[in-house]
């Protein structure tokens, strides 16, 4: 009785496995969307100074990106900060909207849109360190945001969670302002002392990046566009489509 009874459970189990692979079968693949491998790619250009492509790497991801507001979806949201960090590294002359050299005008009209941009992501994120840096990044653009440049990203360096080496040459930028504004007798200690903060912003974002340029204020050195991990994604898609082809026509 013991034996017929394992035996009964045993096929039972096979069956369930049995119509559990035949559903599986029956089921269609999804696809891989590009976009995300491609606003990865622009991610890491854009961090490693090459706003230029960045920004047409995110247009490649979908020309709509740029044109979505703050908050349509995760992955838009994504490109308009690669769109944002490019506007400010480039000091505006890398925006989407460019098709040539921009004017002194258009560059201005660039930055302010990053700013509104990083200073919306800020409102809806305050607590996100990398958010904040961005922020920072924005209005140390102007010697006017310096002031705020340090509330932002002076705790955040204390509690050593600052994120991005940008943020660091923020913060050296807008430290070298401090003392400006000082009495005469205040402003040797203070430039002496707010020059040693600086310096060890500096060597923090050294140690963050591959090409110290970036930290010096200089263009870093040209780094390519990877193709890898859209091409991973699109041959991907291409063996999905071929399993579902074949899904399709064994459940007909």
């Amino acid at each position: 009785m013991l034996k017929a009874l394992v035996v009964t459970v045993a096929l039972g189990s096979l069956m369930l496995v049995a119509g559990d692979a035949h559903a599986c079968h029956n089921e269609t693949l999804r696809r891989v969307d590009p976009a995300v491998a491609t606003l990865s790619e622009a991610e890491r250009l854009v961090d490693a100074g090459n706003t230029k492509d960045a920004v047409a790497w995110v247009k490649t991801a979908s020309p709509t990106f740029g044109k979505s507001k703050l908050g349509q979806s995760p992955l838009s949201d994504r490109a308009l900060s690669v769109l944002a960090r490019a506007a400010i590294r480039s000091g505006g002359s890398d925006y989407l909207g460019f098709t040539g050299t921009p004017s002194v005008e258009e560059r201005q009209q660039a930055l302010a849109w990053a700013g509104t941009l990083t200073r919306a992501m800020h409102d809806k994120q305050p607590s996100d360190p990398l958010v904040s840096s961005l922020f920072a990044e924005s209005l140390a653009t102007s010697p006017a945001g310096h002031p705020q440049v340090l509330k932002l990203l002076e705790p955040l360096e204390k509690s050593d969670v600052l994120p991005s080496a940008y943020g660091y040459v923020a913060l050296a930028k807008a430290r070298a302002e401090v003392a400006s504004d000082k009495p005469a007798f205040l402003r040797a200690p203070l430039v002496a002392m707010e020059n040693g903060k600086r310096s060890l912003a500096l060597a923090r974002c050294d140690r963050m990046v591959k090409d110290n340029a970036i930290c010096a204020g200089r263009v870093p050195a040209l780094v390519k566009p990877n193709q890898g991990g859209r091409l991973a994604a699109l041959q991907e898609n291409q063996r999905i489509d071929s399993i579902n082809q074949v899904v399709r026509r064994s459940s007909r």
